[in-house]
């Protein structure tokens, strides 16, 4: 058809815009008579509910508060969820990208750094704080950066391509499109398979957020080594090897045991006032990274 002809070279035109090609494929939908095309491209340019929210847009972010110590008052903190019961870290981390693509665009495109960010609510607050010593947050978002919104847009540009790539080889002019159940049901099988299929493209990209790169740990010599590297003293270090196979630690549910919890919460209040030299966001993914892959646990 030539319409399906003509928004598949302005899907792969960088002079037109996702949302532009999303808003003349609702003309196809309506000349389809497909209500699931249709829903899915409203979706797409007004933004989803979290009830329809498609896969794709069900991103793993990161967790970034504000906090006060007894001194100071820290912004953009990461939290370090790798301290965190698996199924509190899952629904933490869990940011439903409900954004219209028009959005997203903005974030993609931007020579800023941009997020996308929803505020956690203030209930969590308390219970989180104990896993990072004597401070109090403020606040706390979940939030996912340029390289998801890529991911996204990138995905429903695919996704959007695919199925007008399969309609154009099933119905190639108007001529073969007759509006009734069988023809109905191959644009139906043709938009499942072709939008809501599994399939998904990986864009790689660079968060902009400081890391420590994990190095394979088998004994608490490795532990000791990748810990003094990054600049903790020596006697922090001895605290560790003390209790760490001593403390009450829960390996079915891969729950760090209280007193290596504590001792996690003592060494990110070193980072905190600068007795440790290294960023806390680091310092968090470090210590919790190190402790689990010496019990063996995987992430």
């Amino acid at each position: 058809m030539k319409i399906v002809k003509q928004l598949i070279e302005e899907v792969s035109d960088p002079k037109y815009t996702l949302t532009d090609v999303l808003i003349r494929t609702k003309v196809l939908a309506h000349k389809l008579r497909s209500t699931e095309l249709g829903e899915w491209i409203d979706g797409e340019l007004n933004g989803y509910s979290t009830r329809d929210l498609p896969a794709y847009r069900i991103q793993k972010g990161m967790v970034v508060a504000i906090i006060e110590t007894s001194t100071e008052r820290i912004s953009n903190f990461k939290y370090p969820l790798a301290l965190l019961e698996d199924d509190t870290r899952r629904a933490l981390e869990t940011f439903n990208a409900k954004h219209s693509i028009s959005t997203l665009q903005e974030v993609v495109t931007s020579n800023q750094q941009l997020a996308l960010y929803e505020i956690i609510g203030q209930d969590t607050y308390h219970y989180l704080a104990q896993y990072i010593g004597n401070v109090r947050i403020l606040e706390l978002r979940r939030q996912i950066d340029k390289s998801a919104a890529i991911q996204i847009v990138t995905s429903v540009k695919s996704k959007l391509l695919d199925f007008l790539l399969k309609l154009d080889d099933e119905i190639p002019s108007e001529e073969n499109l007759t509006i009734g159940s069988e023809s109905q049901a191959i644009i139906s099988n043709l938009f499942n398979s072709a939008v809501l299929g599994n399939h998904t493209t990986i864009i790689i990209g660079n968060h902009n957020h400081q890391t420590i790169s994990q190095t394979n740990i088998s004994n608490f010599d490795d532990v000791r080594r990748k810990l003094r590297s990054s600049g903790l003293n020596s006697a922090d270090v001895a605290e560790l090897e003390v209790i760490i196979d001593q403390d009450n630690r829960d390996d079915k549910r891969q729950i760090i045991g209280e007193k290596v919890k504590s001792w996690i919460s003592s060494m990110l209040l070193k980072a905190m006032d600068g007795s440790w030299q290294i960023g806390l966001g680091a310092a968090g993914d470090l210590l919790s990274g190190v402790v689990k892959q010496y019990y063996g646990w995987t992430s």
